[in-house]
């Protein structure tokens, strides 16, 4: 990602809610947070109502990523790329942002 309205200007870093311009420090956030949310999630699974539709993979995502970023859990407005430390600074194949919705459809 870079450039684009979700990262800070003239840098990768997405903006996030803790104004953090680092990319290692917010990824290092980042993990902390997920994984605390991750284990609550295991703890009492009940937080996310479970029907296994469209609204319930926007409720994870939303749940997983909305102490960080404000947009968690809404459809992205444009393509990104986003480097992953676990994949040796490759991304995930991300959707179109126009087909996203469509693909979850599909895929539901």
């Amino acid at each position: 990602m870079n450039n684009g309205k979700y990262c800070y200007p003239d840098s990768d870093v997405l903006i996030n809610n803790y104004d953090i311009h680092d990319k290692a420090l917010l990824e290092k956030l980042e993990i902390q947070k997920v994984t605390v949310k991750l284990l609550g999630l295991d703890i009492r699974p009940e937080r996310i109502e479970a029907t296994f539709d469209i609204q319930h993979l926007i409720a994870i995502h939303r749940y997983l990523f909305l102490d960080l970023y404000n947009w968690a859990g809404l459809f992205r407005d444009e393509n990104l790329y986003k480097s992953e430390r676990v994949l040796a600074g490759g991304s995930a194949e991300y959707a179109d942002y126009k087909d996203i919705e469509a693909k979850l459809n599909t895929f539901f």
